[in-house]
């Protein structure tokens, strides 16, 4: 068999032909020339993201907010630079700069990725470099919201109350001691009863708000479902600004939290102008002051005008109607109260829901006594209460 030989051809003639035949199949004389000479690759490096770098959404991507990119240079030129993912799934190819990886992470699972840039120049030198990436797109659970901050100071004189919505916000529900409670607690006030109350005239014609302003944001609408008698108590405290364990002591002092709470009996020419519950039978007598606060009131509105029926029907009205009258006498809005009264008196405040002329009178004192004594022992809080 005879042997064949092949002519042995130069590494250099080689490289000519290459080039020749470049230019041949469409590549300019430039590109040719570089693909003769040229046996350097490129270099590349990340510009963005740093390694281990926290990612989410679009990237790269002229609309992206974040930078997706990398540098590279060649002596001859960055013919191309082409971008994949975690081993070989194909992401774009750039053949300008800037050199950037458009990758859509949403596409993506959570957890670490790699991305693979390689720059080629046109003699077909490559260089290649990798980055991780931490994809992070599903949504964080938020955390859980801050615990009410219970309400410990009065807020300032002439402050407005809150709404009754911004006062629920900050209530901590808190389970039911008072069960007998829960039908008044519930009661939610109609446009008409609120009607009725706003427009009641005491004996010289005036409305509640017009003798008192802050009756105009009494509502009884404590926008809580289902509350307790202890989630009434903070909303009325975070609504009217008065600390709320000085209410929880209160209404230990007046009705140990029992909405169906009877007080101060009197003889009255006509018991029928009184609430059925209220008439003492087989008597002229009847019980003036209804419900957890014992709000008083008088069929000429004298006292706690356009208060009934609400006062018994409704825990929350009844601890609204309270709170905007111990709120008049600490604003400084009483025009009649007597020598030493002014703005900002707390514990006096206090004792005119009592009694409120003269201006802290004995019989306020020692109701502010018995408030502050069960304040100090947190009588609600205790077994058997």
């Amino acid at each position: 068999m005879p042997t064949l030989t092949c002519p042995k051809v130069s590494s250099q003639r080689a490289l000519k032909s290459i080039a020749i035949a470049l230019v041949v199949l469409g590549a300019t004389s430039a590109e040719a020339t570089s693909a003769y000479r040229d046996r350097k690759a490129p270099t590349i490096s990340w510009t963005a993201p740093v390694a281990g770098e926290t990612v989410s959404g679009l990237l790269g991507d002229a609309s992206a907010p974040k930078l997706c990119q990398v540098s590279a240079s060649d002596n001859y030129g960055v013919a191309r630079v082409i971008f994949v993912r975690d081993g070989s799934i194909a992401v774009n190819t750039e053949t300008a700069t800037p050199f950037n990886c458009k990758l859509d992470t949403t596409t993506l699972s959570d957890g670490t990725h790699t991305l693979k840039a390689t720059a080629y120049d046109a003699a077909g030198n490559a260089s290649s470099t990798t980055r991780s990436i931490v994809v992070t797109n599903a949504t964080p659970t938020p955390a859980p919201a801050p615990a009410p901050t219970p309400r410990t100071t009065w807020s300032p004189v002439g402050s407005l109350p809150l709404t009754d919505a911004q006062a629920a916000a900050l209530v901590t529900r808190k389970p039911e001691i008072r069960s007998a409670n829960a039908a008044a607690n519930s009661y939610v006030p109609t446009d008409a009863d609120l009607s009725a109350f706003r427009s009641a005239t005491d004996q010289y014609g005036r409305t509640p708000a017009q003798y008192n302003k802050l009756m105009a944001y009494v509502t009884g609408r404590s926008g809580l479902t289902s509350p307790s008698t202890d989630d009434l108590i903070q909303q009325t405290a975070q609504k009217w600004g008065i600390p709320e364990d000085w209410v929880r002591a209160e209404m230990v002092k007046e009705s140990r939290w029992n909405h169906s709470q009877l007080g101060d009996r009197r003889t009255v020419a006509n018991p029928l102008l009184y609430p059925a519950h209220s008439r003492i039978a087989g008597t002229s007598d009847v019980w003036e002051s209804l419900g957890i606060t014992q709000v008083k009131w008088r069929p000429d509105n004298s006292v706690g005008n356009g208060s009934e029926p609400l006062r018994w029907k409704s825990t929350a009205f009844n601890l609204d109607f309270y709170a905007a009258t111990v709120r008049y006498y600490y604003d400084g809005l009483c025009s009649w109260c007597s020598t030493g009264y002014t703005a900002g008196q707390q514990w006096n405040s206090i004792g005119a829901w009592f009694q409120p002329s003269p201006w802290a009178n004995s019989g306020a004192q020692s109701y502010v006594e018995s408030v502050k004594t069960y304040l100090t022992n947190r009588t609600w809080a205790q077994a058997g209460f």
